[in-house]
């Protein structure tokens, strides 16, 4: 499957619990796939063979990591966060005239 999804340039993200890029400096208003592995072993070196990139979400030092569903759920709603912010993005755009989204843009304000 990872091959078939690199094979349409599809991004293939594994989660790493220290060393990868942040989670939320990805572009997940694009499509991506992302490859979870378990709490203790991380991710199976037949996956990360096939990976294009690492996510981490940061921790205070003392933590040691999250478990798959609660790093899985993290991803998914900051994927979710950034799909919501390109909506409406796209729908405030498609209703304000240029100079107005300029304005709005290098000024960060609606008056």
């Amino acid at each position: 499957a990872l091959d078939h999804l690199g094979s349409h340039r599809v991004p293939r993200l594994g989660r790493a619990a220290r060393g990868g890029g942040d989670h939320d400096r990805v572009d997940w208003t694009r499509p991506a796939a992302l490859v979870l592995g378990s709490e203790s072993h991380g991710l199976p070196a037949s996956a990360s063979a096939r990976i294009d990139g690492l996510v981490t979400i940061p921790m205070h030092p003392a933590a040691e990591s999250l478990n798959v569903a609660m790093a899985a759920t993290v991803l998914c709603f900051e994927a979710a966060r950034q799909r919501r912010i390109d909506r409406l993005a796209d729908a405030v755009a498609e209703h304000l005239d240029t100079e107005a989204l300029d304005r709005i843009l290098a000024e960060g304000t609606l008056a």
